[in-house]
């Protein structure tokens, strides 16, 4: 094993590949037009996206398998009491309610959609009656109970497919801890079954990982080129108030670490700098686990069992950047429509932002899909709020790859703090 490893180290750092395609990417994006181009580089422009568009198949067709097989693992394999357990959860929802609380002073002081001025697209639409907190609470209910027990892996449901990991794991840990009180080894082949298939799943993604900067270089390319920079320009408040938030909460988790673990936080930016490039360029915090949990036991000295919750069983139930972006988005479309909320309705989106943080998955754009959700329930008139939607996926690409990073940190974040003050 460390034979391939040092062979790697020779080449070109995978960050750095990234650096010089994305510097490429926008020569050349500048070359084809930088968002007036000619129309004989249409066609060219368009089929730039191919590699990428099969290079995010390909992470979304694994995401699926390494997800459901590292929740098994961890929860078969670590030893977690009662008390790391709330520990855990304690964490992810102290980060969370902060998260939550940083969008939602963002967006309140700077008003990023007061300063936006869009055509609306469409007819205009009847708003429709607001729906009451029971009414909710059974929409997401049915939105998370699947129809067939495997039918979320092979549909990529990520959702559903969590809490089914959730439940096989606890079930077989339980099984595997009344055997081993008996002295019974009949669980092991199971447990080495599911170490090889997701160390298999591993070795794929590092190989899907490697065409990474084709890809960057093949989207990066045809934003450029087909749109140029003018909508970073139109959306220019939004973009300061996401990127503002995300700043905030990297302040937030520097001072936990500072003052509740024995890790030096300058040391913890630059240790997990691998990661943090990995997580911004992918767009996937699922991902870049594998990694992270490497950098954190490797570099950082921290226990086995400690990263391990952290990253894999606390990664899959959070996602800081998707509470704090979900609030502000919905609050930035809601000031551009002129729609104001209640107290109670803040509240609502308050639990809705908190459940998008548990329910969306770490690969690329997965946010989009609770945004669209938490939007159907709050708006009046959710067909409007949507059509802006489809407005910020222009932005929404670079924004995401930032969350990102957010979310790794998140969880490696509570990693630290799992493991406390004192190295073992």
């Amino acid at each position: 094993m460390s034979q391939p490893e040092n062979t790697a180290k020779k080449g070109i750092p995978l960050s750095l590949q990234i650096v010089i395609a994305v510097i490429l990417a926008i020569v050349v994006g500048i070359l084809l037009g930088a968002g007036n181009p000619p129309p004989e580089f249409i066609p060219l422009i368009k089929n730039l996206k191919v590699p990428t568009d099969l290079f995010f198949k390909a992470l979304t067709a694994v995401a699926a398998p390494l997800i459901f097989l590292l929740l098994l693992k961890t929860l078969i394999k670590e030893k977690i009491s009662g008390k790391q357990g709330l520990n855990l959860l304690w964490l992810i929802l102290q980060n969370t309610v902060v998260s939550i609380l940083i969008g939602l002073l963002v967006v309140t002081i700077l008003n990023p959609g007061n300063s936006v001025v869009l055509d609306q697209v469409g007819e205009p639409i009847v708003a429709q009656p607001e729906r009451d907190f029971w009414e909710i609470i059974l929409h997401l209910i049915q939105h998370l109970t699947p129809k067939a027990l495997l039918k979320p892996l092979v549909e990529n449901n990520f959702i559903s497919l969590v809490l089914i990991a959730l439940g096989f794991g606890f079930v077989l840990r339980g099984i595997k801890i009344e055997q081993e009180c008996l002295g019974d080894i009949d669980f092991q082949p199971l447990e080495n079954i599911i170490n090889v298939l997701s160390k298999a799943i591993e070795r794929i993604l590092k190989w899907v990982i490697a065409l990474l900067p084709i890809a960057v270089f093949g989207i990066v390319t045809n934003t450029v080129a087909e749109k140029g920079f003018g909508q970073f320009i139109s959306f220019g408040a939004l973009i300061i108030a996401a990127l503002l938030a995300l700043f905030l909460q990297v302040c937030y988790y520097l001072l936990r670490i500072t003052f509740q673990s024995c890790v030096n936080p300058l040391e913890f930016l630059r240790k997990g700098s691998e990661a943090f490039t990995l997580a911004f360029f992918t767009a996937s915090s699922a991902l870049t686990m594998p990694t992270a949990w490497k950098i954190l036991v490797k570099k950082m000295g921290l226990r086995e069992n400690s990263a391990s919750l952290g990253v894999y069983l606390g990664g899959n139930i959070s996602k800081d950047a998707v509470s704090a972006f979900q609030i502000l988005f919905t609050l930035f479309v809601a000031q551009i429509l002129g729609q104001s909320f209640t107290l109670p309705e803040y509240f609502i989106l308050f639990l809705l932002s908190i459940f998008s943080s548990v329910c969306t998955v770490g690969i690329p754009g997965s946010a989009i899909v609770m945004m669209m959700f938490v939007f159907n329930i709050v708006f009046t008139n959710p067909e409007s709020a949507i059509i802006y939607i489809g407005l910020l996926l222009s932005v929404y690409w670079f924004l995401d790859m930032c969350a990102t990073v957010i979310n790794v940190m998140s969880y490696m974040t509570v990693s630290i703090l799992l493991d406390g003050k004192q190295k073992g």
